[in-house]
Order: C-alpha cells, then sequence, then structure tokens
C-alpha cells in the first residue's frame, strides 16, 4: 500500500463500509480527544473538519450526504453547549 488512500480503500473493502463514512468517523474519533479536555474545543474543531470535509466530497464527486448531516448535527450540539455554564465545579469536600 503506497499512500494511506490505498490503506483507506483497503479498510472500506474489509469493513463494507464506503471511504467517506471511514473519514468522517476517523475525523470524530480523532476530535473526541479534544473534547474529552475541553467539550466546547472539540465541538469547533469537528465542525470545522467534517464542514471541511463536506466541501471536499462535494467537489470531488463523492457522496457528501453523510458529512452534511454530520455538519448540521455539531451545530445544533454547539448551540446546545451554549447552555453548559462555562464555571467549573469540583465534586467532593473541599
Amino acid at each position: 500500500m503506497s499512500t494511506y488512500l490505498d490503506a483507506l480503500n483497503f479498510l472500506a473493502e474489509n469493513l463494507g463500509m464506503g471511504l467517506t463514512d471511514i473519514i468522517i468517523i476517523l475525523t470524530l474519533l480523532g476530535c473526541a480527544i479534544f473534547a474529552a479536555k475541553e467539550l466546547r474545543l472539540g465541538l469547533i474543531i469537528a465542525f470545522v473538519l467534517i464542514g471541511g470535509e463536506y466541501v471536499v466530497f462535494y467537489l470531488t464527486g463523492l457522496p457528501s450526504f453523510k458529512a452534511l448531516i454530520t455538519t448540521v448535527m455539531l451545530v445544533v450540539a454547539l448551540t446546545l453547549s451554549l447552555y453548559i455554564p462555562h464555571s467549573k465545579k469540583y465534586g467532593g469536600i473541599v
């Protein structure tokens, strides 16, 4: 396998998923690392990356509907994250 794209195509064929599905899942897993530390930062990074993937998929002719739906879901999650208070509250006896 000479390139990462060949490796992703091989993985997609073995799992029975599309290439775009694998790319979206890998991007969301990468953004979960940022979301573990700070939820809003992880959501913003995921929104930017998935939005960029939608544009790339659309321009290259790949199926882009799932990336569009994921982008819309991230916008809703970002909107709902505005209702989470920003102050940190520590539990236990202080």
